[in-house]
């Protein structure tokens, strides 16, 4: 899947992440949302798992409304990219996004809704 730090996922618009976050280690797909200022949004249903977050964060949604959301210090990466990076993961929806902060350092490519393209 990676080759020179570019990683062709078939899987359109997801991207593979590793994470960890206090003995939580898992390998997730992750929907690319570039709407999400954040590093990683996780599942809320994973908070009985990792219990109480470190610190509190507001953010603006898409409507323009804002909501104050738990966010957990962990380490998280986009398989195939290279290093592991502390990050701050938010827990709230059903799905696991990766927001701006993991993929605004990358050229990132849309191709026409079948494929994502993330290259260093």
């Amino acid at each position: 899947m990676a080759s020179g730090g570019i990683i062709r996922s078939d899987r359109y618009p997801y991207l593979e992440v590793s994470l960890s976050i206090r003995g939580l280690d898992q390998t997730v797909w992750a929907y690319v949302d570039t709407g999400f200022e954040g590093f990683l949004t996780i599942p809320e249903t994973e908070r009985e798992r990792i219990g109480r977050p470190e610190r509190e964060a507001t953010f603006e949604l898409a409507d323009g409304s804002t909501v104050t959301l738990g966010v957990y210090v962990g380490a998280a990466q986009i398989l195939g990219l290279g290093q592991e990076r502390r990050a701050g993961i938010v827990a709230s929806g059903r799905e696991y996004l990766l927001g701006r902060d993991a993929i605004d350092s990358l050229r990132v490519t849309f191709d026409r809704g079948r494929t994502l393209i993330a290259e260093l």
